[in-house]
């Protein structure tokens, strides 16, 4: 397995990082800690993205994702349930950032900024819309760390592309779920929670951490 390409370090911001005050394209409101995510099975308005198998361009599966870096889809509503293969602006990516979650600033999250420059370049397309209440992800961890660094996540900072407008970005982190036992984390990501109430196209998930992600679940309003 080719190993993956080197990057510059993160930006060591203090963990609990969180500017105060809400400027262009940041939310910024404090949220109580998040709830596991359910069973799993899908009901009325629930979409999953099965990412199992999905190989990225360096044949590791399921999607590898980097600590600085945005877990980006589309939204698309024509399957409950859809098994993706390959990564790109079509299904999903990974869009590196090197500004790991929660170290947002308004700066940085607006359209000349890091993020809005790295997310209009990979080019996510606009199809579907609709109001997202939650947000679930499975990460699975343990095994060979990826460049000397454990797979192990800890705080996601969620972003959503408005329909027809700009992102907007969260600077309250979701903190994942652990379970040694199962070897794999969890996190619930609350749209309401985080006052992100609007109809979108496009969702983002930053990361603080490197993680594989194996499932990508969203409820959406009906």
């Amino acid at each position: 397995m080719p190993p993956a390409p080197e990057r510059d370090a993160a930006i060591d911001l203090p963990a609990d990082h969180a500017a105060g005050g809400a400027s262009d394209g940041v939310a910024d409101r404090a949220i109580d800690a998040e709830d596991p995510p359910d069973s799993g099975v899908e009901g009325p308005g629930s979409f999953t993205l099965d990412l199992t198998n999905l190989q990225d361009r360096f044949g590791r599966i399921p999607l590898f994702v980097q600590n600085g870096a945005v877990l980006v889809f589309a939204l698309d509503l024509s399957a409950p349930r859809r098994t993706l293969a390959t990564t790109g602006p079509d299904t999903i990516q990974s869009v590196d950032t090197r500004i790991p979650c929660p170290a947002i600033v308004g700066a940085e999250a607006g359209a000349r900024g890091v993020l809005g420059k790295s997310l209009a370049a990979a080019q996510v397309p606009r199809r579907d819309t609709a109001v997202i209440d939650r947000l679930d992800l499975e990460m699975p961890y343990g095994g060979t760390p990826v460049m000397n660094q454990p797979l192990r996540p800890s705080k996601l900072c969620l972003g959503t592309r408005r329909a027809g407008g700009d992102w907007t970005w969260s600077f309250v982190p979701t903190h994942a779920v652990l379970d040694d036992a199962a070897g794999k984390a969890t996190a619930r990501i609350d749209f309401g929670r985080l006052m992100m109430t609007e109809p979108v196209d496009a969702v983002g998930v930053l990361f603080d951490s490197q993680a594989f992600v194996r499932t990508v679940r969203f409820q959406v309003r009906r």
